[in-house]
């Protein structure tokens, strides 16, 4: 559930499976959430999957046109910035561009997939997913710490690592096995670099969101008000 800022109006999001909750009972929870009655509903709905081949000739489908995941993350932006650059750098390679994008969207997948299979969420829709053990959260971390083709900034190998970080316990073989791995120097950059932005960190409050709102005029003042 989220709710989105824009100049005329606010927009409200809820994603719900319809074999758990039923349209009427989302409607019910959205307006009981935000205290909205008679708000404007739209019901989607969506079948996870991709194109294999995107490019084809001098046509290329790119952004939701190519591909949609999940409305859990916002990983269909990142997956359009990444297919205008790969199209910029394979115009006129069909092949190298299919591939690019089919080895890109397969690991965002994986990475949406761990948000599912390693939470510690309760309930009808939770309970149903079959989850992850501690052995293999663990293995799939070892493998992604380890892979020689592992970009450490890439978006969904370093969102992964972080994820699956937090379910496993920090043993000594496994300190070895990371510090075998990488340079000393490049992890003492990324040290330093997450130091220097914890001090920049700005914690969330009631008045920053406010002035948010107030700044891109989304809310009425009554609205503010309430």
């Amino acid at each position: 559930m989220w709710t989105i800022p824009l100049k005329n109006r606010t927009a409200f999001g809820y994603v719900y499976n319809n074999n758990f909750c039923s349209k009427a009972d989302a409607r019910i929870e959205v307006e009981d959430t935000f205290n909205l009655k008679d708000i404007s509903f739209i019901d989607l709905s969506f079948t996870p999957g991709s194109l294999r081949q995107p490019k084809n000739g001098n046509v290329t489908a790119i952004g939701l046109s190519a591909g949609f995941i999940d409305a859990l993350d916002a990983t269909s932006l990142h997956l359009t910035c990444l297919s205008i650059l790969n199209w910029l750098k394979y115009e006129n390679d069909s092949h190298t561009y299919n591939s690019e994008w089919n080895y890109i969207f397969d690991q965002i997948q994986k990475y949406i997939q761990y948000y599912y299979t390693t939470s510690t969420k309760v309930g009808k829709f939770w309970d149903s997913i079959p989850k992850l053990s501690d052995e293999e959260v663990l293995d799939i971390f070892k493998k992604l710490i380890s892979s020689d083709i592992l970009d450490i900034s890439g978006f969904s190998s370093a969102i992964s690592i972080r994820m699956l970080a937090n379910r496993i316990k920090v043993s000594p073989e496994l300190v070895n096995i990371i510090d075998n791995h990488f340079d000393f120097s490049d992890l003492l950059f990324s040290t330093n670099l997450v130091l220097d932005l914890d001090n920049k960190y700005v914690p969330y409050t009631d008045d920053l969101y406010i002035k948010w709102l107030k700044y891109t005029g989304s809310l009425s003042l009554e609205e503010l008000a309430r």
